[in-house]
């Protein structure tokens, strides 16, 4: 009967530490994709700001266990990297920034056209 409540008294405090990182790990990922979310939501009426451009650097990072937002945002960037652009050019970048979006839906960020975008709905 010792044993047992030795070990209780051992076990338990190291398995509630676990779980109460775990779930602080889990909470900050979160918090960190919202922080990028809004970030990239104020960017779109004020265009690019130093903030969107650091949000828009984070995203592999931030959303590494995503990869539907790592594939898109590779294609949005590969499309940023043109050197000396025309004004097509340009007008074709600022169209890719409008036409996609980023939000929440059910705890995952997806890209999805903008016009579909509702923000009442969220």
């Amino acid at each position: 009967m010792s044993i047992v409540n030795l070990i209780a008294i051992v076990v338990i405090p190291i398995v509630a530490v676990i779980i109460g990182q775990m779930l602080q790990n889990r909470a900050q990922k979160r918090n960190d994709k919202i922080q990028i979310f809004k970030i990239l939501m104020t960017g779109r009426v004020y265009g690019w700001t130093n903030e969107s451009v650091q949000a828009l650097n984070l995203l592999e990072i931030v959303f590494a266990d995503d990869k539907a937002v790592c594939k898109q945002w590779k294609v949005y960037y590969d499309k940023l990297c043109v050197e000396n652009p025309t004004d097509t050019e340009l007008s074709k970048i600022k169209k890719e920034k409008d036409t996609y979006l980023i939000f929440k839906d059910h705890n995952h960020f997806l890209y999805v056209p903008a016009e579909l975008f509702d923000a009442n709905k969220y």
